[in-house]
């Protein structure tokens, strides 16, 4: 979706406004224009439509106890943050950040707020096999980086007719299917959680 730098002619009085509204909303006067502009004649913008998958996510979140959507939706995306089986329940943030392109819609991050080495161990040896089993399994190519037991990992660019509500139900699921099978593999046995969720994954198929 391009942008280009247009002339306008508005009242003083309008961009007065628009100015205090943009700033109550922590956003651009571009930004607040084009999207009444987009509302006007009945376009949705990538901003608008990540504030519409937000709200979808919001409602299929509230049903999860381990999960929840942080309350801020930014410009280009948002966190959905639950909590690890493990000693004193170290935070997990997935963010998902929308920057549509020719071969991706955006990018997920997962992090984690944890300093013991034997946890970033078994975390980033999580990812290995989780990218591993996605690359046999996926009918497309995705790009990976691990560091510091955190992923990013690039987000399929679906078809543009899908819609905000089905592309909220990939996301949830994808990220909640990634969380269960992530807390049982740190439950289990050292010897054992490989083959596990490499079953696991091959009969799920998480797709995105």
């Amino acid at each position: 979706m391009g942008k280009s730098i247009y002339s306008l002619v508005l009242n003083d009085e309008v961009i007065e406004l628009i100015d205090t509204a943009a700033y109550k909303r922590g956003v651009s006067r571009s930004t607040l224009v084009n999207e009444v502009l987009a509302k006007a004649v009945g376009f949705e913008t990538t901003q608008m439509q990540i504030k519409s998958v937000f709200s979808f996510i919001n409602e299929l979140i509230n049903a999860e106890q381990r999960m929840r959507l942080l309350d801020q939706c930014r410009d280009s995306g948002f966190s959905i943050v639950s909590a690890l089986n493990y000693k004193y329940s170290p935070r997990i943030t997935y963010s998902v950040e929308i920057r549509p392109k020719k071969d991706s819609l955006g990018e997920l991050s997962i992090s984690f707020r944890t300093s013991k080495p034997e946890l970033i161990q078994a975390i980033e040896n999580f990812f290995s096999v989780w990218i591993a089993v996605e690359k046999e399994i996926l009918p497309y190519s995705v790009e990976y980086f691990i560091s510091d037991g955190k992923l990013k990992r690039s987000l399929n660019r679906f078809s543009d007719e899908i819609s905000s509500k089905q592309l909220a139900d990939v996301i949830t699921a994808y990220v909640k299917n990634l969380d269960r099978l992530l807390n049982l593999y740190i439950s289990e046995n050292e010897l054992l959680r490989d083959e596990l969720l490499i079953r696991r994954m091959r009969e799920l198929k998480p797709i995105i």
